[in-house]
């Protein structure tokens, strides 16, 4: 794609994790651990790994003896000789849980005031933690912790994602932030690749279903290439300057709403209604990516439900393919979505859709900045010549993707027509 058209665009996801007051269920899955050096396992090469894990509502020096703690004891890991340098587990392990290829546990039933997690690591019926139970963090998201041990580097290193979903019985929630798994918060380029290649495959599983996806009344298509071209062809047709009161911000952000709501009616929800202070939040947040000629990354002050668009290019489209453009590449993550089920771990790749279309959502409000880039990339995701850059940041109230099945089938529906 030529520099005098569009020279990017990328994709980026908020989404929200619930935790239910009562009772919950709580799995731990281990990703990575680095323990032991090449030169400490010649002894014990061929022995394996075992990791407890316990819930508890107070510190205390022994959990497994502690009533106010849940435990799940001697987890195997991998042998020694097969964690050097480290333990690397398949990501597939977070939905599919496989005893014989994976480090995983699970609580059932767990108070919702046991929130502390500790840990102990042994090998050869040793203790390598020191002291031997440690509380690391019990974070929504993918972490790294350190825990001090017996090892020549003084530490291992664990990479884990604890999963907390409520019982049938426990009815309130309150929501916090979800980060996708993601180590890196400003998306480098290589990630919006990745996520580029997973929606490309989507849209290629989706030809297999009965559903079939019309393009919308100006034509934008339905798949982010053909997304691509229409805003090339648009910018060469209707060349705009970015920074003129040709492109009129105020008709974008309607051009925004409207177009979310003749998607959500598909679905059969009530529109959104604009408002101004999400606005406001979300234009803070459009101005702050826009200054700093930043990657794409989250506004840190989680108080609203937030999607991500960004694009740059030496003329623009007129605002109304820019704004079918924002929505469209946000629905099309719904091609070959299952309404019938729920799978957390692939909240990244439809979280645009389904934060969308949430039911439960009400009001939102549209933040777009523009700026001429000085050409010097302050980021590995941005073009490599000084283009104008748009930043769009939608934000919405109540925030949707609320990681709880009973959530996603009351407030992801299908379709009229679609089962």
């Amino acid at each position: 794609m030529s520099a005098t058209t569009v020279a990017s665009l990328f994709l980026a996801l908020f989404c929200l994790r619930s935790i239910a007051a009562g009772q919950k269920n709580v799995d731990i899955v281990v990703l990575k651990y680095e323990g032991l050096g090449y030169s400490e396992t010649v002894p014990v090469k061929e022995k394996y790994y075992f990791f407890s894990f316990c819930l508890c509502s107070q510190k205390t020096p022994d959990p497994e003896r502690s009533a106010s703690c849940n435990c799940a004891s001697d987890v195997r890991g991998k042998k020694a000789s097969d964690s050097i340098p480290r333990a690397l587990f398949s990501a597939s392990c977070i939905h599919n849980s496989n005893p014989l290829k994976c480090l995983t546990t699970g609580f059932k039933s767990v108070q919702d005031d046991r929130r502390l997690l500790y840990v102990k690591v042994d090998i050869d019926s040793r203790t390598l933690t020191s002291p031997s139970w440690q509380v690391i963090p019990n974070n929504p998201q993918k972490t790294s912790s350190k825990i001090t041990a017996y090892t020549r580097s003084g530490d291992i290193r664990l990479d884990y994602v604890v999963f907390s979903s409520k019982n049938k019985e426990a009815l309130s929630q309150k929501s916090v932030t979800f980060k996708d798994f993601l180590e890196n918060r400003e998306y480098p380029k290589a990630l919006f690749q990745k996520r580029f290649n997973r929606i490309k495959e989507f849209e290629r599983k989706a030809k297999k279903t009965s559903l079939t996806w019309k393009k919308n009344r100006s034509g934008v298509g339905n798949t982010l290439h053909q997304i691509k071209d229409y805003l090339a062809s648009k910018s060469n047709a209707q060349a705009l300057k970015p920074l003129s009161a040709d492109f009129d911000l105020d008709a974008f952000r309607s051009m925004i709403t409207q177009s979310h709501n003749r998607y959500r009616s598909m679905h059969r929800v009530r529109p959104f209604e604009y408002d101004q202070t999400i606005e406001r939040s979300a234009q803070q947040w459009a101005d702050h990516l826009a200054d700093q000629e930043a990657c794409l990354k989250h506004d840190p002050m989680r108080r609203y439900g937030e999607n991500l668009f960004f694009f740059g290019g030496s003329m623009f489209p007129p605002a109304e393919a820019i704004a079918e453009s924002v929505t469209k590449s946000f629905y099309i993550e719904g091609n070959g979505y299952n309404y019938n089920g729920f799978r957390p771990v692939e909240i990244h790749r439809v979280g645009h859709f389904t934060q969308m279309i949430w039911k439960a959502s009400e009001r939102l409000g549209v933040g777009v900045a523009i700026r001429k880039s000085s050409g010097q990339k302050s980021g590995s995701c941005l073009p490599n010549k000084g283009l104008f850059l748009i930043y769009v940041v939608v934000k919405y109230d109540p925030p949707g993707n609320v990681l709880s099945r009973d959530q996603f089938l009351a407030n992801i529906l299908p379709p009229a027509g679609v089962q």
